[in-house]
């Protein structure tokens, strides 16, 4: 870049430039403010874009907040009417968004009456039914354990 402006600026004649270190007697000539530019110019997109990214990142944050709702009483029932009964259950339990189900028979669970409710990730491991559901089950976690603890 220094180049081109002392090729300029010597064709047009305006400014005394010394060969050896490119710099001119004159003050404030243009290669002096042109380089000081381009030396912050750098700094300064690189900060404009960390705020925009930070502004972005708080926008998309802000307007993403979804509550995940709770499951009502009826899907609750037709989870374990669907899980073969009370008595097919012998216990429930949740790791994080995943809930496990130990059943005593398998074959008697409704697993696509299940999935048509919404659940997600189906699996089966011996007598352990493994699932998800988009909306919030601990309350379905809790009455099966509160049926439990009643028989």
């Amino acid at each position: 870049m220094n180049q081109f402006l002392l090729i300029v600026s010597a064709l047009l004649g305006e400014f005394e430039v010394d060969p050896t270190d490119g710099t001119s007697p004159i003050n404030n000539a243009p290669e002096g403010w042109l380089d000081q530019f381009m030396s912050t110019a750098g700094w300064v997109a690189l900060i404009f874009g960390l705020v925009a990214v930070i502004v972005f990142i708080f926008i998309a944050f802000k307007y993403k907040k979804t509550e995940i709702k709770p499951m009502s009483q009826d899907a609750i029932e037709y989870v374990i009417t669907s899980l073969g009964g009370n008595s097919n259950l012998v216990s429930a339990d949740s790791d994080g968004q995943r809930l496990r189900f130990t059943v005593k028979n398998v074959s008697t669970c409704d697993l696509v009456a299940i999935k048509d409710l919404g659940a997600s990730g189906i699996f089966v491991s011996g007598n352990q039914v493994k699932l998800m559901f988009p909306f919030d089950a601990t309350q379905l976690i809790i009455s099966i354990q509160q049926l439990k603890k009643e028989v």
